[in-house]
């Protein structure tokens, strides 16, 4: 399967824009600026070693999470554990839906 990540998407009355990046600081697999509405998706990890697709799928959905609870103004837009678990379970049915 191919896993596509937009070059920008809408949030709210935003539109974030996505950039797939050779790394982050701290080895983060992605990052999200909400000031700029700037989502980063990182190709690299800790000691050079690339991300899988699927992983990197993965992430953009983590990112928009993000995105999505701020700008709707909701606290759990901080919280990692339930964003990296509704994200995770969102690229999966995603990936995993019937056509």
């Amino acid at each position: 399967m191919k896993f596509t990540i937009p070059k920008s998407v809408p949030v709210g009355s935003k539109t974030y824009t996505v950039t797939i990046v050779d790394r982050l600081s701290n080895h983060a697999r992605g990052r999200t600026y909400y000031e700029t509405c700037e989502i980063k998706i990182a190709e690299r990890g800790i000691r050079d070693i690339p991300f899988e697709p699927q992983e990197m799928f993965e992430t953009f959905w983590h990112e928009l999470l993000h995105a999505l609870l701020y700008e709707f103004n909701y606290a759990e837009y901080e919280d990692e554990r339930f964003v990296s678990c509704l994200g995770y379970n969102l690229s999966h049915a995603i990936t995993g839906a019937k056509l």
